[in-house]
């Protein structure tokens, strides 16, 4: 739903906070050096150069705060956490999508990871990170701008560019759910280096495509998709 488009926001963006900060450190540490070549006075020189400061302890701040939110996550949790928002693409090129088979329907997949969002955002609220703040602090913020803005006008797919192709092979019906234990464990450590990150930094940085990408039906068929922007 769309009033969780800013928790959306937030994980797709926490893998590359921490690079965000650095490129943000980086970019005031680099204005400073050559500000004798501002075409500006030197004082609105200094608070662009704050600014910039400002932002790189802002990202390190709620990166550190993901961070603690997501290790409370449980097991199921944090599969859905990981495989909606961190999945990797793949160095392998080639061959057939990974399968995984999943205790539960579609359709209740689609809840839980509803129930996610809410609970991260119930979450960041209890640590202070209200809409309101979150608005402030990054509202103008353009690389966030760029993905809040694909992620309300329903374009999630061009936010997550190419990624690794994972199917979940869903249960038909709920009848067929197995319960407890019906994810199977974490494919991915999000704390692992990869050698894309660079790659899809580009993505969020330098924004989105247009493209709505493919839809995922919830009736007929195999149970099998891939889910990857839902």
């Amino acid at each position: 739903m769309k009033e969780y488009c800013y928790v959306k926001l937030l994980l797709y963006a926490y893998p590359k906070l921490g690079m965000l900060a650095e490129a943000e450190q980086s970019s005031a540490e680099i204005k400073a050096a050559l500000s004798y070549r501002a075409h500006c006075d030197a004082f609105t020189t200094a608070v662009q150069v704050a600014d910039r400061v400002l932002m790189a302890e802002r990202l390190r701040m709620l990166r550190e705060t993901l961070k603690e939110i997501i290790s409370e996550f449980t097991e199921e949790e944090r599969f859905l956490f990981e495989y909606k928002y961190v999945r990797r693409k793949s160095e392998r090129a080639g061959g057939e999508a990974e399968k995984h088979p999943i205790g539960c329907s579609i359709r209740t997949y689609f809840r839980l990871q509803q129930n996610l969002l809410a609970k991260v955002a119930a979450m960041l609220m209890r640590r202070g990170y209200t809409r309101k703040r979150l608005s402030e602090e990054f509202g103008t913020y353009s690389p966030f701008r760029r993905v809040y803005r694909a992620l309300k006008e329903g374009r999630e797919q061009a936010v997550i560019g190419k990624r690794r192709c994972i199917q979940l092979d869903f249960c038909q019906n709920s009848s067929d759910e197995t319960g407890r234990g019906r994810f199977p464990r974490r494919m991915n450590t999000i704390t692992a280096s990869t050698a894309s990150a660079a790659a899809q930094i580009a993505t969020i940085c330098t924004g989105v495509g247009t493209g709505e990408g493919s839809s995922v039906s919830e009736g007929g068929g195999s149970g099998v998709a891939d889910v990857c922007s839902r």
